[in-house]
């Protein structure tokens, strides 16, 4: 893990996240902070006063939020940088994922309408379809600890085939975690596992329901 996007609205569900992240990866990455604005649709001459208007309210926004967070992890000063750009959060995290690269997005999630939103959150959710890399979504009440146990749920072609996302193998290895993996089947059927590469497989537990 080199690299890591942090998006922020400056809510607190968004800082919880961006805690998360600092408080177990520590000081062997690169974080930038990410915080955009949309400009309204009007008028040429009005628009071009919005849009630096929203653009000196971002940057002061990241400006405030970089000093709480080094209040509270003043060793990574140099691991930090921000970044405010303007468009859609999804659309803005997708073109920079395509130039810069990054090994992960976190960010900060909260209910709202409709069954993929409630687990994952609008924006989140918006953001995992959009990108390529791993997004890892924080939930505003979840409990801010160094993973244990890993919950991977997959689905009988992933199962069988027995090969795991690097990324995820990377996780179980960095936090000596315990790999749970879940397969959701119909009644009467049965699968298996096969070799995982790249986990301990004396950690790896199956679980199918």
């Amino acid at each position: 893990m080199k690299s890591i996007l942090l998006p922020t609205d400056f809510s607190s569900t968004a800082r919880r996240a961006i805690r998360y992240a600092m408080s177990i990866f520590g000081d062997k990455v690169k974080y930038t902070l990410l915080n955009t604005y949309e400009v309204p649709y009007s008028g040429t001459t009005m628009l071009i006063s919005i849009a630096d208007v929203l653009q000196k309210e971002s940057e002061k926004g990241l400006e405030e939020e970089l000093k709480v967070l080094l209040g509270e992890f003043p060793h990574l000063s140099e691991q930090i940088v921000t970044k405010t750009e303007m468009g859609v959060p999804e659309t803005v995290v997708r073109h920079l994922n395509e130039k810069e690269n990054y090994d992960l997005v976190v960010m900060g999630t909260k209910g709202a309408t409709g069954l993929k939103e409630v687990l994952i959150g609008s924006v989140a959710s918006n953001v995992m379809q959009e990108v390529s890399c791993p997004v890892l979504a924080v939930p505003e009440s979840a409990d801010l600890s160094v993973p244990v146990k890993i919950l991977f749920a997959v689905d009988d072609s992933s199962l069988n085939e027995g090969v795991f996302p690097a990324e995820l193998a990377s996780l179980v290895r960095r936090f000596d975690a315990e790999l749970m993996i879940l397969n959701v089947v119909a009644e009467g059927e049965g699968n298996g596992v096969g070799n995982a590469e790249g986990t301990n497989t004396d950690s790896m537990s199956v679980l199918t329901v």
